[in-house]
């Protein structure tokens, strides 16, 4: 029913602001465009219920159980990075179809998308424990291990996430492709072999194994489609990973004088967003600052 309503009010607009349907071109030329970018977003979905299914198969229900605990655990630093970057798509485009670069632009976002994702990271990472046995309702085998293997592999994808968007802009999905899908490829030869020994810290593990295993080809292919260099990028997800790394030591450490798990989440959390607010001031500070002499100066 949303779906018919959503539909109907988007044709009343098409036609109120004088939009009509068309034939679009030749299904060949647009299947050679499309595929790319099909087999991006495929393989993106793909990692996650694919390693359901298979750890499904090859472990135990409390073993999806713990894996589907600790994919929530780490949604919010995903939804963030993903929100930070959604937009990179249509500004490289249009930015490249102007004729201007965009190598500060990816550099710039990698750095703030690293930056806002990083201390949600961290606090998945530093209160793994008491945050799975709050959202459980009790202990799941391999749970906590799953988030903080999850979470590493967040603040990995923090290095490309944002060029990687970029490079789909400018029309570079063709030479990401491949990348993606032997990343598919080893997330499921790895967690074949981890998930059946280890449960779902070991779905969780090799999911973080595929990363790290293409995750430098990924940053040199879309370095070089936005016109940085690989090494830029992943300097300019450093703050990020320190922000990440410095609220997941503060928040595990006051949430380890917790008597027990509400009390143990309430005293990580607050460490760690005490750290984070911290850490983020610095570089925020520096941003407002820029920004109010830019005009000057101009």
């Amino acid at each position: 029913m949303a779906t018919t309503v959503t539909t109907a009010c988007a044709l009343v607009a098409f036609r109120r602001s004088g939009l009509r349907l068309a034939r679009g071109g030749r299904t060949g030329d647009e299947l050679r465009s499309g595929v790319p970018l099909l087999a991006l977003r495929l393989t993106g979905v793909g990692y996650r219920q694919l390693d359901k299914l298979v750890l499904g198969i090859v472990a135990t229900t409390v073993g999806v159980a713990a894996f589907d605990v600790a994919e929530k655990v780490n949604l919010g630093g995903l939804t963030v990075l993903g929100v930070a970057t959604s937009a990179l798509i249509p500004a490289s485009a249009a930015a490249a179809s102007a004729g201007r670069p965009i190598a500060d632009m990816a550099l710039l976002a990698t750095r703030w998308s690293g930056l806002l994702a990083g201390p949600l990271v961290g606090l998945a990472f530093g209160l793994a424990g008491p945050i799975c046995e709050v959202v459980a309702g009790g202990s799941l085998p391999g749970a906590s291990a799953a988030v903080r293997w999850l979470a590493l592999t967040v603040l990995i994808a923090t290095t490309y996430a944002a060029a990687f968007e970029m490079a789909i802009g400018v029309a570079a999905a063709r030479r990401l492709a491949p990348m993606a899908l032997l990343g598919l490829a080893i997330n499921v030869v790895a967690t074949l072999i981890l998930a059946s020994r280890y449960g779902a810290s070991g779905s969780a593990a090799a999911s973080l194994i595929a990363t790290a295993a293409v995750a430098p080809l990924v940053v040199a292919r879309s370095a070089a489609a936005v016109g940085a260099s690989a090494r830029a990028l992943i300097v300019a997800a450093l703050p990020g990973a320190g922000v990440a790394g410095s609220v997941a030591a503060g928040a595990a450490l006051a949430a380890s004088t917790g008597t027990s798990a509400e009390a143990a989440l309430l005293r990580g959390g607050a460490a760690g967003v005490a750290v984070a607010a911290a850490g983020l001031g610095v570089p925020l500070l520096h941003a407002v600052r820029r920004w109010r002499t830019t005009p000057a100066a101009a």
